[in-house]
């Protein structure tokens, strides 16, 4: 039961630390006022996508740290696919720090798209959705011709190939196994990113843009 209580009170501030980590990278990368769809040095997409994966790791070094046990997740935990509640609280974490970017409090919640960390995310985590959607990105784009047009396609398939990685049970190489929590965490993700499209295609921006 101490571990129980360890975790529970982990989460809270973990999931918290990830989103101001997100929001705190997005706007010292923008503090020099980079208008909106203008160049910026390739190594900001890289900070970005790093805030991600740093929020994951230090959540799930955290979490194992205080809770060293063998506790679950609350979710699909009648299932065999079931994951760790180290592993769940990283994955929440991370996603987090993708809703930091797409809303920074810093910057009155103006943000980017959040797809630099959250395709990071998707390459170490949850390979069958990466592959999903970087294969949904390019359809998009041969039918559209548009980068843009690529990025609700993605957002779709990636969320399909969650659901279908969850029934089929398919392996996943590396990152976590395929269930009922990345199905959701895939879900979830897919339609923050939706928002900050339609956020973004609302205001005009200039086609291609990753923010």
């Amino acid at each position: 039961m101490r571990h129980v209580e360890s975790v529970a009170l982990a989460a809270g501030p973990l999931v918290l630390f990830g989103y101001l980590l997100g929001s705190g990278v997005y706007a010292w990368l923008r503090r020099d006022g980079l208008p909106r769809g203008g160049r910026r040095p390739g190594w900001h997409g890289v900070a970005e996508a790093a805030s991600g994966l740093a929020a994951a790791v230090i959540a799930l070094r955290v979490t194992r740290w205080v809770a060293p046990g063998t506790e679950t997740s609350a979710v699909g935990a009648l299932s065999s696919q079931v994951l760790t509640a180290w592993q769940s609280i990283a994955l929440w974490s991370g996603m987090a720090a993708v809703v930091g970017h797409v809303a920074p409090v810093w910057r009155r919640f103006d943000g980017g798209s959040g797809l630099p960390p959250a395709l990071a995310l998707t390459l170490v985590y949850a390979p069958v959705v990466f592959a999903a959607s970087v294969a949904g990105f390019f359809a998009g784009f041969a039918l559209t011709g548009r980068p843009r047009g690529g990025i609700p396609v993605a957002l779709g398939t990636a969320v399909v190939g969650a659901w279908l990685g969850w029934v089929w049970d398919w392996p996943a190489g590396w990152g976590l196994h395929n269930g009922p929590e990345l199905a959701l965490w895939s879900a979830v993700g897919a339609t923050l990113l939706a928002a900050a499209w339609w956020r973004d295609a609302g205001r005009g921006s200039a086609a291609g843009e990753v923010q």
